[in-house]
């Protein structure tokens, strides 16, 4: 449907109202279509006889017991959602994508539509006793669907539907209008599609435009409602399928839940991003192409300028419907009391100081990671390309860190449904209470809307994102003295939120600006300012580098938020680091994925907890002791002149996931006594996934075991290990354990000439 057919739809449904009519209409006030009338026979639809509204359900795949209305000549549904929660958030979000994605050129006859068009109203009650109360209304589209049941038809029904849009409108074919009422059948949830015995082969028909199109969206809005029963599986004329999302008033809330202040002595636990989506296996799919070229271009700025632009016709609108009737402002409980005060409707749409700013920041990583995403693919064609999943941890990375169970490496066999409601399961168990149900006055708490905050939907933070851009741009190293104050003096606090600094431009200053990190002793107060005031306040960051840094110390990293959200994290020549921990507890970093820490040399302790971590690289921190790293899906690590002990492969046996380690330049000491009392000896055969084992001068290894097979293993390098005395099993089972192996690297051990031909022949003769 396009904006013409939905207009039209709403002459049929509901006619501009004529004071002079046979006087059995009521009247509909609508935002921006004027005043509208519905007949006596369509009220009976809508309401009971004593005037309660009418929920029920058409049928079981109905998403929502909303009341409609339908159109027999074009086959369309209105439904109506009587009181809805945050009913101009709908038609923003709506806005949102149109003018993100830009595709009304090749969208013109609503094809590619991901969420339906929808209007604000009022209605008068119809209940006796309430002549003089409101409802408000959010007057909303379902798709319309096509028949794609004969796959081998797929064309002729393209025809068919074809047609049977351009004739609707003109009431010219009662046969295709017949036809099209038996094709709504096909329109169900994703609910339903995931019960059914052909769901996979229904979710591989996934259209990749638009899928693309409403995970993006997803990402970027946060919807705090997103459970399968949301999502319409809708079929489309070129026989794949789309889902289109039918709610989205609650979009727009934390990452992660939070505590937010709601007084001097008060808060709250906010809500969170919940999306059934991010469980489906298509996370793991590819970005389309074509979504792609349109966002690299994207002008992040001007973007925002025409959304809130829009919004604030959109609240001016509602506003205006509202004061027109004496009994209907907004703010009053009077004319709205047909929902309780905790679920009452907010109908114009507001967001807390600083979250544009944060739209903005993750706009910009979008766009930057699709122009390298397009840069790679067209130099490389062994590159794989960018999937959803991968773009969830850039921009979210708190999200896809409590997803995890959707994580590729991921071996459990669960479905979908049960692997979501587990997770709310676990999350309701987390926060010590029942599930919360979603009321609007918990969503306005969890955005962090405070009453006072005049910003109302996003100007004054456009203003301070021009303002913070031409400030890094001027910054400079002979004004970084007065630069730091002023950075300090924006991060004021508000009774909800303490105001962020743009973290995309944050970064790039901390990790950018070279002199940032060679200040002066002149500099060195406010140096000390910076990292103990200001740097804790910070968030949502992806990157972080210490170098040389006297400031970093456990203190630091245990009192700030800039933690949550890292995705690489890099510490180098930091004397004054002794502990990478949270005291004698573990130190979370939640969405690290790399960690690099060289030349740290007074560090003893290591103790860290991620779930996120792949990469983990340290070097020259020779008096490191202590060693706990919980990291499950860990592939790669590093581990250069340090001290090897037992404990550090004891733990290093829970990342099953491993492929790449090098030791090399280290010290084994103590780490295990063999069979054959040869001590410090390794075995391999806990990481099946192993490609590479680097031991270069690895200094006090004996002994090297493989007892099972590792059919990854491909590099074996131990060059140098002058103490190394035996490769257990490698020249008794020939190349049976190791059927990969192309390089191993005996030169400088303690081997026999012929034990060394003897092994390297066995295990590479085949290649």
């Amino acid at each position: 449907m396009n904006e013409i057919n939905w207009k039209s739809l709403i002459d049929n449904l509901l006619p501009i109202y004529n004071k002079n009519g046979d006087g059995c209409c009521t009247k509909i006030k609508t935002m921006s279509m004027g005043k509208r009338m519905i007949s006596r026979n369509y009220l009976n639809h809508l309401y009971k006889e004593n005037g309660d509204i009418l929920e029920t359900i058409e049928q079981e795949h109905q998403i929502k017991s909303n009341p409609f209305l339908k159109d027999e000549i074009s086959n369309q549904k209105l439904i109506f959602k009587f009181q809805p929660q945050f009913p101009s958030m709908e038609i923003t979000i709506l806005n949102f994508i149109k003018l993100l994605f830009k595709d009304d050129d090749i969208n013109n006859d609503g094809e590619l539509s991901i969420i339906p068009f929808s209007e604000f109203g009022i209605i008068k009650s119809m209940k006796k006793n309430e002549k003089n109360n409101y409802y408000q209304l959010l007057l909303q589209h379902q798709p319309q669907t096509y028949n794609n049941n004969n796959n081998n038809n797929n064309n002729n029904n393209n025809n068919n539907n074809n047609n049977n849009n351009n004739n609707n409108n003109n009431n010219n074919n009662n046969n295709n209008n017949n036809n099209n009422n038996n094709n709504n059948d096909d329109i169900t949830t994703l609910l339903n599609v995931l019960k059914s015995e052909d769901k996979d082969e229904k979710l591989k028909k996934l259209d990749s435009y638009c899928f693309s199109k409403l995970i993006i969206t997803t990402i970027l809005t946060n919807p705090a409602n997103g459970c399968f029963e949301n999502y319409l599986f809708t079929p489309m004329k070129n026989g794949n399928f789309k889902l289109v999302s039918m709610n989205n008033e609650l979009s727009f809330v934390p990452e992660s839940t939070q505590t937010i202040k709601t007084g001097i002595f008060s808060s709250e636990i906010s809500f969170c991003v919940n999306t059934s989506l991010i469980m489906l296996e298509q996370m793991h799919n590819p970005i389309d192409k074509e979504i792609i070229n349109k966002l690299k271009s994207l002008d992040v700025l001007t973007f925002l300028k025409e959304w809130i632009s829009s919004i604030g016709v959109i609240n001016k609108q509602i506003n205006d419907l509202i004061h027109k009737d004496g009994n209907c402002e907004i703010g009053k409980k009077k004319p709205f009391i047909h929902r309780s005060e905790n679920n009452k409707t907010y109908p114009l749409t507001k967001f807390p100081e600083g979250s544009i700013k944060l739209l903005y920041s993750k706009l910009i990583r979008l766009k930057e990671v699709l122009i390298k995403e397009s840069s790679t693919s067209s130099s490389s064609s062994s590159k794989k390309p960018i999937t959803f999943w991968k773009l969830l941890t850039i921009l979210e990375p708190l999200i896809s860190n409590r997803m995890y169970l959707n994580r590729p490496c991921n071996t459990n066999i669960v479905s979908v449904i049960e692997n979501y409601n587990w997770y709310l399961r676990i999350q309701d168990i987390s926060r010590n209470h029942e599930p919360m149900p979603l009321i609007s006055s918990k969503i306005k708490v969890s955005r962090g809307i405070n009453k006072k905050n005049k910003n109302q939907y996003g100007l004054r933070d456009l203003e301070l994102i021009n303002e913070e851009i031409t400030f890094y741009k001027n910054i400079s190293s002979s004004t970084i003295d007065i630069d730091l104050k002023n950075l300090k003096s924006k991060l004021s606090t508000t009774m909800t939120y303490p105001l962020q600094p743009i973290s995309i431009l944050f970064e790039e200053f901390l990790n950018g600006k070279s002199y940032f990190n060679e200040l002066t002793t002149t500099t060195c107060s406010q140096k000390s300012m910076f990292y103990e005031q200001v740097l804790p306040l910070s968030k949502d960051l992806r990157y972080l580098k210490f170098l040389n840094n006297e400031y970093l110390t456990i203190k630091l990293l245990i009192s700030s938020q800039f933690l949550n959200g890292l995705k690489r994290l890099e510490i180098c020549d930091c004397k004054n680091l002794k502990q990478l921990s949270n005291g004698s507890d573990e130190l979370k970093l939640p969405t690290v994925s790399k960690l690099l820490v060289s030349n740290c040399t007074n560090l003893k302790t290591i103790n860290i907890f991620t779930l996120s971590l792949k990469t983990l690289n340290i070097k020259n921190c020779e008096i490191l002791k202590e060693f706990q790293v919980y990291a499950p899906v860990l592939e790669k690590l590093k581990l250069q002149s340090t001290l090897i002990t037992s404990k550090l492969l004891l733990k290093l046996d829970e990342s099953k996931y491993l492929k790449y380690i090098n030791f090399s330049n280290s010290t084994i000491n103590g780490v295990s006594k063999s069979i054959d009392s040869l001590s410090n000896s390794i075995s391999l055969d806990v990481w099946e996934n192993l490609i590479e084992f680097k031991a270069i001068n690895l200094k006090s290894l004996s002994k090297i075991s493989i007892s099972k097979e590792l059919k990854h293993l491909k590099l074996l390098d131990f060059n140098g290990c002058s103490t190394l005395a035996d490769i257990f099993n490698f020249k008794r089972n020939g190349n049976g354990l190791v059927p990969s192996l192309e390089i191993l690297n005996l030169n400088g051990t303690t081997l026999e000439d012929s034990e060394k031909q003897l092994i390297i022949f066995n295990n590479l003769k085949n290649k």
